[in-house]
């Protein structure tokens, strides 16, 4: 019925500032990453525990921080449910790009499976 499948996009998007409260900080974090020319991870805490002890499953349902940046696979014209979520500031890239630079797809298991 011309149903167009609109929820995968040769462009990635990292959106800045997902944690921040307010536009300015959001905004901020933007100005830093085109200044550093790099994307990093959230600093978490150095009280939260990154790595899983040894011997525990995934599926202990244990908080688990990765260091990560993540991306959303919208396309453009879809994004503004997402930025309405998130921040309006972001940055897109080429998937092609994104997997030369060592992306790969995150898998979500769900937990009784």
């Amino acid at each position: 019925m011309g149903c167009e499948q609109r929820y995968i996009s040769s462009e990635l998007t990292h959106f800045a500032g997902v944690h921040e409260k307010d536009k300015n900080s959001q905004y901020q974090i933007l100005t830093k990453i085109l200044k550093d020319g790099r994307l990093r991870p959230k600093q978490w805490p150095p009280k939260v525990q990154r790595n899983l002890a040894q011997g525990v499953k995934l599926s202990s349902n244990k908080l688990y921080l990765s260091d990560v940046v993540c991306f959303c696979d919208i396309p453009v014209q879809d994004l503004r449910i997402h930025t309405s979520k998130y921040t309006v500031f972001g940055l897109s890239f080429e998937k092609d790009f994104v997997v030369r630079q060592g992306g790969v797809p995150v898998y979500y298991i769900p937990k009784y499976s």
